[in-house]
């Protein structure tokens, strides 16, 4: 009898393991007619549970966690006290994770199978831009964060300042807000990020944020650079929407800060952007990289060198470096930013080119104020 119990949890676990490998792999095979109606299942469950969840001050998926914890323990303290088989108690809970896996997997992790971030915004990337075309993206958004550095607080060692984070949280909404002009990827649920518990701990991991699938709770770390944490709010934001993949998140939250209405994250979203395209360029590139360093001054220097982009990280605050590539077919982050550089720039140089040639063209879109303004695709 207790073999057969002990037989029937290993089937089931190793039955949910299976579901859990068909899903990513029906999900890979057919790619396209999954992602019809995917995403949008995920934004509109995730958004019912972010708001059922918002009615918690504290953040409940950490809670749930102290309580998985205890019955773990409780349940292993029974199975000792009475001498029963270790294996079932152990195959007893391998069922349940196996049965959160499926789940994580069914409700939104199959995102990360879906198509890239600049297939969604039909932005054309390359994964071989020339140096000069990498120096001309990191000029652009060192001129983009020096003018927004000016616009934010700072504190007596040249430190960005940001509001209380109740109130950072609230104001992430306005960036999304612009850039569903933009492309369908930015609408969801902007319900406010919750700060970690912990923080502190979870500092000494790198844990600078994180969405829960299971309560659509976006949580960040409060030891955060502040310059740095409305980027990381906005990344926990675009998770929600279903962009799952680390890359094209770091991506949607640097352009949802920059079309913010909200300084504090437009100068993140900068701060963000050049960082990425500057780390890369001093590895292609280090003296082209050198000579944008030199031009560098004042609190947004401050703030690099705080991060680690510039001369090491001399601060007491949790860096955020992106940049990674990581699990995205378009390249690193900054082949994206290029991308979306030159996607700013491209009716501005045909214009000039045709004024040279004097073909004519059709007349560029009215200037925009942001990037949310310049709309890609409905």
């Amino acid at each position: 009898m207790n073999a057969m119990k002990l037989l029937r949890r290993v089937l089931l676990t190793a039955a949910l393991l299976l579901l859990t490998a068909l899903m990513i792999g029906a999900a890979e095979k057919y790619n396209d007619l999954l992602y019809l109606f995917y995403p949008s299942f995920c934004r509109e469950v995730l958004g019912y549970l972010a708001t059922w969840a918002a009615k918690f001050d504290y953040v409940l998926w950490q809670r749930l966690c102290w309580v998985a914890a205890a019955l773990i323990v409780v349940t292993l303290v029974i199975t000792i006290l009475r001498r029963d088989n270790f294996l079932h108690w152990f195959f007893g809970w391998t069922v349940v994770v196996a049965l959160f896996l499926c789940i994580y997997t069914a409700a939104w992790g199959l995102n990360r199978q879906g198509p890239d971030i600049s297939s969604d915004m039909r932005l054309e990337t390359s994964s071989d831009y020339t140096s000069s075309q990498l120096q001309a993206a990191a000029e652009y958004y060192l001129d983009e964060a020096t003018k927004a550095a000016r616009e934010v607080t700072r504190d007596k060692d040249s430190l960005c300042q940001t509001a209380d984070f109740p109130a950072l949280a609230n104001a992430a909404a306005s960036g999304f807000t612009s850039m569903t002009k933009t492309c369908f990827v930015f609408g969801g649920s902007t319900e406010p990020a919750k700060p970690l518990e912990w923080s502190g701990l979870l500092r000494k991991f790198g844990v600078r944020g994180m969405m829960v699938p299971f309560t659509g709770e976006a949580c960040v770390n409060t030891k955060l650079l502040p310059a740095a944490t409305p980027f990381e709010i906005s990344k926990q934001l675009a998770r929600r929407m279903s962009i799952a993949r680390d890359t094209d998140a770091n991506f949607a939250a640097i352009l949802a800060c920059t079309a913010s209405d909200d300084a504090t994250y437009r100068y993140s979203g900068y701060f963000m952007a050049f960082s990425a395209c500057y780390e890369a360029l001093a590895k292609v590139n280090p003296s082209k990289a050198a000579e944008l360093a030199g031009k560098i001054s004042g609190g947004l220097r401050a703030d690099l060198i705080a991060n680690g982009t510039l001369d090491g990280n001399s601060s007491n605050y949790l860096s955020c470096r992106i940049n990674t590539g990581k699990d995205a077919s378009s390249g690193t982050e900054a082949n994206l930013l290029v991308a979306w550089h030159v996607h700013l720039t491209t009716p501005v140089q045909e214009e000039e080119e045709a004024s040279t040639t004097g073909a004519e063209t059709v007349p560029p879109p009215e200037e925009a104020t942001h990037p949310a303004d310049l709309k890609l695709a409905a």
